[in-house]
């Protein structure tokens, strides 16, 4: 796929593939047993949009008046508190997401493009996102700060 990518970078079709096929590795590999001292970092945030279908593939159970909130705002109820594992789930869930710049009014292959709240790298679990692709691509990272 590398070698695809590189030798047509332009090609649409080859893009998606390459996007695609690293943004799965990334989710999969945040649940790897090997990365939970990235958990630690890992905090949802308040304004952090999901599906009903990510709940459902993290397990979260919602009371009925969670579940309404939930329907409502699309966000987790400040009174659920998720587990590390459901945690993780709704991470891997939403770096499934696809990564986009910005939906577009007309998509030319006919799907939807993702809304700018359900995209891959806008959630609390992109946080950890450069220490978990450093550590799967074996690369060193630097923090700069101000400082």
């Amino acid at each position: 796929l590398a070698d695809r990518f590189t030798a047509d970078p332009g090609d649409p079709a080859v893009t998606r593939e390459a996007v695609d096929a690293a943004r799965n590795r990334l989710a999969w590999a945040l649940g790897d047993e090997s990365n939970q001292d990235l958990l630690d970092g890992l905090a949802l945030d308040a304004a952090d949009t999901f599906t009903q279908a990510e709940l459902d593939y993290a397990e979260i159970d919602l009371t009925v008046a969670q579940q309404a909130e939930f329907d409502t705002f699309g966000r987790l109820p400040q009174t659920v508190w998720p587990s590390p594992e459901q945690r993780v789930a709704l991470a891997m869930a939403a770096l499934s997401r696809p990564f986009t710049a910005e939906p577009t009014p007309a998509d030319p292959d006919g799907s939807d493009p993702a809304p700018p709240a359900r995209r891959a790298g806008d959630h609390g679990g992109a946080d950890v996102l450069p220490a978990l692709a450093a550590r799967v691509l074996g690369t060193p990272v630097t923090v700069v700060t101000g400082e």
